[in-house]
């Protein structure tokens, strides 16, 4: 009859040896908890980009990143070709040139460039002129300022998809703003006692979120806590 033996470590901390620590600041949007141990990443682009229209088209248009995608810091700038009754093909330029188009079949399409991980959301605000030839739209991407840390998230943009730190303690803040911490930033780590905020434990923390940690510094080794013998009963 087999036995797995485990480490049984009742120690609320992911932490198993060598740990590493750097200042740094975290990011909240809003009060929040960020629980003991959450994964951490950086946040190099700012989520909100502006957007705005010039010529003849009156809508409401907003500046979304695709998921998993990081932004270049500049302006992205969507020109209508030909048009009929709003519909046609558009061509996005990047802001390192790169560029992209896109044909709508509709004239209140939202304009998507998924090769340049961006969308342009169009919304009718009630009072909407079609959008005609040579109709520009541009959304103004911002570096972000300080380059803080926010939770990681395995579907996050502009720098949240990718771990680089995990918060050693507890954080929890009445409002938003920037938070001073000790980020802990290499060691040797227990998989099982991380957290992915998004989950609130270690859920999905797989093979793939390991691999993102051991680019950062880390050795996250799995290991199941347990306070009862494991006889092999199922």
């Amino acid at each position: 009859m087999a036995m797995t033996v485990t480490t049984c470590d009742q120690s609320p901390s992911c932490i198993l040896k060598n740990p590493e620590y750097r200042g740094d600041t975290l990011l909240f949007t809003g009060a929040d908890t960020w629980a003991q141990n959450t994964i951490l990443a950086r946040l190099l682009i700012n989520n909100t980009i502006a957007a705005a229209i010039t010529g003849t088209g009156v809508w409401t248009v907003a500046g979304a990143t695709d998921a998993g995608r990081t932004l270049q810091a500049g302006a992205y700038v969507a020109t209508a070709g030909t048009l009929s009754s709003g519909v046609g093909t558009w061509t996005m330029v990047a802001p390192d040139g790169q560029h992209e188009d896109f044909t709508s079949t509709a004239a209140d399409d939202d304009l998507e460039f998924p090769n340049l991980g961006i969308t342009i959301t169009v919304t009718d605000p009630g009072s909407e002129t079609d959008f005609v030839t040579a109709d520009v739209v541009t959304a103004t991407v911002a570096a972000q300022s300080g380059t803080p840390l926010v939770c990681y998230d395995i579907d996050g943009t502009n720098g949240a998809q990718v771990p680089v730190a995990i918060l050693p303690y507890a954080s929890v803040q009445t409002g938003g703003g920037s938070v001073a911490c000790s980020a802990l930033i290499g060691g040797v780590v227990r998989q099982d006692k991380l957290v992915i905020d998004a989950d609130g434990d270690a859920t999905n923390v797989s093979d793939h979120v390991m691999d993102l940690l051991a680019n950062a510094g880390f050795t996250a080794l799995p290991n199941t806590d347990v306070s009862v013998l494991d006889n092999g009963a199922s």
